[in-house]
């Protein structure tokens, strides 16, 4: 017999897994009851009241529905902030750690936002806090968190 140590699951992993457990009918998403029956078997026994408060920070889109990425982020907070970087690495075409106005444009275009009429460059100005001419991980990740 090998004496092979069996690699732990990330967190990810584990929340993927718990959530499929948990998304009793299948819809690809929890609804209240379903959450509520996450949260108890977390050992979080909250009343009705604060699993709905819960709840609602939690629905980040405000749809009435947990879908994986928001269940996800809320067992793993920092899951987000490294998608967050993922996404302005992929933004950063050439790689020099900075968002120029047409990487910018880029990303708002990937990201289904209007780009008519100047947007790019309001978003932009609004963005570059330190006002050096380019959009930094920490002025994008200001903008993601909304």
């Amino acid at each position: 017999m090998s004496d092979k140590k069996v690699p732990k699951l990330k967190i990810g992993q584990k929340a993927r897994n718990a959530f499929m457990v948990f998304d009793k009918d299948d819809s690809g998403s929890l609804n209240i009851s379903e959450f509520k029956e996450a949260l108890h078997a977390m050992g979080m026994d909250l009343d009705s009241k604060d699993a709905k408060k819960l709840f609602k920070q939690v629905d980040k889109n405000g749809n009435g529905q947990i879908d994986l990425e928001e269940f996800v982020m809320f067992l793993d907070p920092k899951q987000e902030k490294k998608n967050v970087e993922d996404a302005f690495k992929m933004f950063d075409k050439d790689g020099n750690g900075f968002l120029s106005g047409s990487e910018l444009r880029d990303a708002m275009v990937t990201m289904g936002m209007d780009v008519e009429n100047g947007k790019v460059a309001k978003l932009f100005k609004m963005l570059d806090s330190n006002r050096n001419g380019k959009i930094e991980l920490d002025e994008f990740q200001t903008f993601m968190d909304g």
